[in-house]
């Protein structure tokens, strides 16, 4: 069995899956089209869009160039989120929020962030 960003995974098909959701992830938080990460790492948009579904096997040198474009460290491809989301449905939910309320959402979302589930003890415990 392989472990992959905290969670075992059956076989590599599993990895290129995760990994390509992962890649979709950090794509779309960083407000880039297929064709601009495709032009980044000067290859076709239909080889990102099979990395993304996870049929593409990548070679460590795009793994590589991937990492570069998102601007992550080449582990940060391989990490599992639970709840990874789309910064524009955020900006959206929001918007009718006082400026107090979203500065009360921004600070507990950076604490969120900063203390990921499990790593911060409540103090009723």
């Amino acid at each position: 069995m392989i472990w992959f960003g905290g969670g075992p995974l059956r076989d590599m098909g599993d990895a290129a899956t995760a990994l390509g959701r992962r890649v979709k992830s950090l794509r779309k938080l960083r407000s880039l089209s297929v064709a601009d990460l495709a032009a980044g790492l000067s290859v076709s948009e239909e080889w990102v869009r099979r990395i993304e579904a996870g049929t593409g096997r990548p070679s460590l040198e795009t793994i590589e160039a991937l990492a570069d474009q998102l601007g992550v460290p080449i582990s940060e491809l391989f990490e599992r989120t639970d709840s990874e989301f789309d910064s524009k449905i955020l900006r959206v939910d929001v918007a009718g929020l006082s400026g107090t309320e979203r500065d009360w959402l921004e600070r507990l979302v950076r604490l969120a962030i900063d203390h990921p589930a499990g790593g911060v003890q409540r103090d009723d415990e």
